[in-house]
C-alpha cells in the first residue's frame, strides 16, 4: 500500500474530490481547480457541494468524510488550511437608485438590504461591519446564495453586498450598479481548510497543491477570461 501511494500519479486517478463551498467560491477557484485538473488528471472528478450554517458550525466532523471546504477566515479556526486568494466587498444598487455613485451611513440605514447568510454563524465580514459602526440594517430578504442575490435588488431601493471577483458576473444580471461604500471593508482572506486525517494522503496533498495554484490565477485575475490554455 505503502509503495503504491508513492508511486501515485495524478493522470492514472479516478479519485473524487469532495469540497464544500458557496456558489463564489465554485465560480471562482472551484472553475479553475478543474480545468487544471481536466488538463492534467482526466480522471479525477470534483464533487461541489453547497454549504450551509449547521455544516459550518460541525465543521470537524463534517471535513472528515469530504476533502475540504473552501470559506474566508473568521468562520473555522483550529484545522489546517492554505489561504488561497484576497478579496474585496462591494455594494450593489439598482440602476435608478436614488443612491449616488456612493453610499452614506444615512443610506445603510434608512434603505432595505439584502443580505447573505444572515444568522449567529453564518455572516458575511461587510455586514458585521455595519453593525459594528452602529447600524442595524433593515434587511428584507435573507438569501444562501451570492450569484442570485443581484435578481434580488435590481427594481428595488435594496442595498447588497458582493465580492469583487463576481462584480462582472452581478453586472451581466443587468439592472444593478456598483457603488462604494462609505468605510473600509476588511478585505476577505479565502482558505481551503481539511481535517488533519488527510494530512499525509497524497492525492490530497496534489489536490490541496491544485486550489493554491488556482488561488494564484484567481488573485491574477486571469481566471475572468474564459478557459484557460
Amino acid at each position: 500500500m505503502f509503495e503504491s501511494q508513492a508511486t501515485w500519479e495524478p493522470a492514472e486517478s479516478t479519485r473524487e474530490f469532495s469540497i464544500y463551498g458557496s456558489d463564489y467560491g465554485f465560480v471562482t477557484i472551484g472553475r479553475v481547480v478543474s480545468e487544471l485538473a481536466g488538463q492534467r488528471a482526466p480522471g479525477v472528478r470534483f464533487r461541489f457541494m453547497l454549504h450551509n450554517p449547521s455544516i459550518v458550525e460541525d465543521v470537524i466532523n463534517r471535513l472528515r468524510s469530504v476533502d475540504g471546504m473552501v470559506i474566508p477566515h473568521g468562520h473555522v479556526s483550529d484545522l489546517p488550511y492554505a489561504d488561497l486568494w484576497r478579496d474585496d466587498w462591494c455594494a450593489v444598487v439598482a440602476e435608478e437608485s436614488e443612491v449616488g455613485d456612493q453610499l452614506t451611513m444615512d443610506d445603510i440605514a434608512r434603505l432595505p438590504w439584502v443580505m447573505t447568510f444572515q444568522s449567529r454563524s453564518a455572516y458575511t465580514s461587510a455586514a458585521r461591519q455595519v453593525q459594528q459602526l452602529g447600524v442595524e440594517p433593515h434587511v428584507e430578504v435573507v438569501v444562501e446564495s451570492f450569484l442570485s442575490l443581484p435578481h434580488f435588488i435590481r427594481g428595488s431601493r435594496r442595498i447588497g453586498l458582493i465580492q469583487g471577483a463576481l462584480v462582472p458576473l452581478a453586472l451581466q444580471a443587468g439592472g444593478i450598479r456598483v457603488v462604494k461604500l462609505p468605510f473600509d471593508p476588511t478585505p476577505l482572506v479565502n482558505a481551503l481548510w481539511w481535517h488533519p486525517v488527510h494530512g499525509r494522503d497524497p492525492e490530497h496533498t496534489w489536490m490541496r497543491s491544485l486550489f493554491e495554484e488556482a488561488g494564484r490565477i484567481v488573485q491574477a485575475g486571469t481566471h475572468r477570461d474564459g478557459p484557460m490554455g
